[in-house]
């Protein structure tokens, strides 16, 4: 009785969720500094909540809150890529998706944390931003 049951569990199992799919919303801004002004002297929203939004946002261990968005958008045009806070959050997104994909969750935590474990997105992120290496 035991495997005719496990096997009807086998057959009727439903079908294990895939790699998480990640969104192509570009962000619009050009760093977190300059959307929260943006936000605030355009916008009129609440100083103290668009401040807590932002840094959540831009905080190690929270890249899963860019899940909808294609870090491209942070990188590109040329005038964003200059910005070293977007290379390192572009990097961090990255990082933590190749770490998801492999079954690693890091959520929480600094995903640069692990870089040990995906080196080839290493070597990428060096060979991508080569004007980072050795900036304190």
């Amino acid at each position: 009785m035991g495997v005719a049951v496990g096997l009807f569990d086998w057959f009727t199992r439903k079908p294990t969720a895939g790699p998480p799919t990640y969104g192509t919303r570009r962000y619009q801004y050009p760093t977190g500094n300059l959307e929260l002004a943006i936000r605030l002297e355009h916008g009129g929203e609440d100083l103290m909540a668009v401040l807590a939004q932002v840094r959540e946002q831009w905080k190690p261990g929270n890249e899963h809150l860019w899940d909808e968005y294609d870090p491209e958008s942070l990188v590109d045009p040329e005038e964003r890529r200059r910005h070293t806070v977007n290379q390192l959050l572009y990097s961090r997104i990255t990082v933590s998706r190749a770490l998801r994909a492999a079954g690693r969750d890091v959520r929480g935590r600094d995903p640069f944390e692990f870089v040990g474990e995906v080196p080839e997105i290493m070597a990428g992120l060096r060979a991508r931003f080569p004007e980072a290496l050795g900036r304190e």
